[in-house]
C-alpha cells in the first residue's frame, strides 16, 4: 500500500487509428475515453498540481511488431495519469474498455517505468 497522497506515475499511448482498418477514429471515441480518466481520477489536461491526467499536445510516433509478425508504424496520443498505486486495477479496466472501443490489440501501458500491454475482451465491454 502506498503512502497516504503518494501518487505513481501511469503514461499510455492511444493510436490515432484503429488496427483493422487503419481509419482514425471519431471524435466520440476521443471524449469517452477523456470522460472516463476525468471521472476516475478527478481531472484532465495539465499539468497543473490540481490535475492529474495529463495528454500530450502533439502525437507520438513509433512502430511495433503485431500479434501476426507485420510490422506496424503508429502515431499514438500520449496520457499520463497521476495516481495512487492501489488504484491501478481501475485504469487497467479503462484501458480494456477503450482497446476494445478503439479496436486495438492490446493498449501500451507503462507503470513506473514498468511496461505491460493490457488487452481488452467481449467481457470487458466498450467505454461509455
Amino acid at each position: 500500500m502506498s503512502r497516504e497522497g503518494e501518487l505513481v506515475e501511469c503514461a499510455f499511448l492511444m493510436p490515432l487509428v484503429r488496427d483493422s482498418d487503419r481509419k482514425r477514429h471519431r471524435p466520440s471515441r476521443w471524449r469517452a475515453l477523456e470522460n472516463a480518466l476525468y471521472g476516475e481520477f478527478g481531472g484532465y489536461s495539465g499539468p497543473e498540481p490540481l490535475h492529474r491526467v495529463h495528454r500530450a499536445a502533439h502525437p507520438s510516433l513509433g512502430e511495433y511488431e503485431s500479434d501476426v509478425g507485420l510490422r506496424v508504424s503508429d502515431r499514438s496520443r500520449r496520457y499520463i495519469v497521476a495516481m495512487p498505486r492501489e488504484r491501478l486495477d481501475d485504469l487497467r479496466q479503462i484501458l480494456r474498455q477503450a482497446a476494445n472501443t478503439f479496436d486495438q490489440e492490446a493498449v501500451y501501458l507503462s507503470v513506473a517505468g514498468r511496461v505491460e500491454f493490457v488487452r481488452g475482451t467481449e467481457a470487458n465491454g466498450y467505454l461509455p
